[in-house]
């Protein structure tokens, strides 16, 4: 219970498992003291919000280049995604080679683009790409209907697919809160940071 603070501005990268979200808001949501405003940014947007006094506090994946104060939560693997009906669903590692002619789908806000792209070029994989879309819900769906192979974060990871590991892929991130260290005394007094780091804490090797 945050009494002292009447609003909470939170902003959410778009690649954090809506589960996640849900559990990050719901002791704030529930709070009939608080007022709860959750503003949604692609994967390094957040910083700039909280350099403009736009947002408290920020959810997403650790980013370089500021001062901000950043509490770790977790880290997870990137792991090659799959329908669970797929003929290689049940292989412990998969390689590039098994990719070949496989369809792919991209995942545009996915912070680890670049180098994913550049993993599967750098090793001749040129595949068909079946879809493009920002919304992670809608890649989900499409992995679902076998429509294609993706690579993301194991806790983006749904029922009826399956994520495993790329031989070759080691690519990770780590998850973090984020807030101006000028507000994190306040912050801090309030229990904010305490609750989320408590309830988020881990989340991805419980997924």
């Amino acid at each position: 219970d945050v009494p002292s603070l009447r609003l909470i501005r939170i902003g959410v990268a778009s690649t954090i498992a809506p589960t996640m979200v849900e559990a990050a808001l719901r002791p704030f949501a529930m709070n009939s003291a608080l007022r709860l405003e959750v503003i949604e940014r692609r994967p390094g947007e957040l910083a700039a919000l909280i350099d403009r006094g736009l947002i408290d506090l920020a959810l997403g994946p650790a980013e370089s280049g500021h001062d901000h104060r950043q509490f770790p939560l977790f880290t997870e693997p990137y792991e090659l995604v799959l329908a669970e009906t797929h003929a290689l669903a049940g292989a412990p590692s998969l390689t590039c080679e098994q990719l070949v002619g496989e369809p792919m789908l991209v995942r545009r806000e996915c912070e680890a683009l670049p180098m994913v792209s550049r993993f599967f070029t750098a090793r001749g994989i040129r595949p068909f790409m079946a879809a493009r879309s920002t919304n992670e819900e809608r890649i989900a769906s499409y992995v679902r209907l076998g429509l294609g192979l993706t690579v993301m974060p194991r806790s983006l990871c749904r029922a009826g697919m399956v994520a495993g590991p790329l031989a070759g892929l080691e690519l990770e991130r780590t998850v973090v809160l984020t807030c101006d260290p000028a507000s994190e005394s306040r912050l801090l007094e309030s229990n904010i940071i305490q609750q989320l780091v408590s309830t988020l804490g881990g989340s991805c090797a419980s997924a």
